[in-house]
């Protein structure tokens, strides 16, 4: 099997900046983000699936006072803030917002604006 490969892309350039290679095809993306995380700077915006939404991950981001949209797994939990907002349509459902708080390591807390879409009909597989 070939190799894992993760692309950075600068969506203002529509230009991949740079790659990251893995010669282990049966690796995960997640075992990568060891990588990834130097490449991070302050004000960027990260944004990836739900591989890529691990607590080292998501607080690396914020300590280099960056920013993310990434899907949450299912494996993340949090603490949900306040009360969910309805805050318009897009085109497939009605979308929410809500706070939510993770707790990393020691006494870490990272506070997180959680977008969920109720979608009008089923996603199909």
């Amino acid at each position: 099997m070939p190799g894992q490969t993760i692309p950075i892309l600068d969506p203002q350039r529509r230009l991949i900046e740079d790659v990251i290679v893995w010669e282990d095809g049966h690796s995960h993306e997640r075992a990568l983000l060891d990588y990834v995380l130097p490449k991070v700077q302050a004000e960027q915006c990260w944004i990836g699936d739900r591989a890529y939404c691990t607590l080292k991950f998501l607080f690396g981001i914020a300590r280099r006072l960056a920013h993310f949209v990434i899907r949450q797994h299912a494996q993340l939990q949090g603490q949900l803030v306040g009360s969910r907002r309805r805050i318009g349509r897009c085109d497939s459902g009605m979308v929410y917002e809500q706070g939510l708080r993770i707790l990393g390591d020691g006494d870490e807390v990272l506070t997180v604006r959680r977008i969920t879409i109720e979608c009008d009909k089923p996603c199909q597989g």
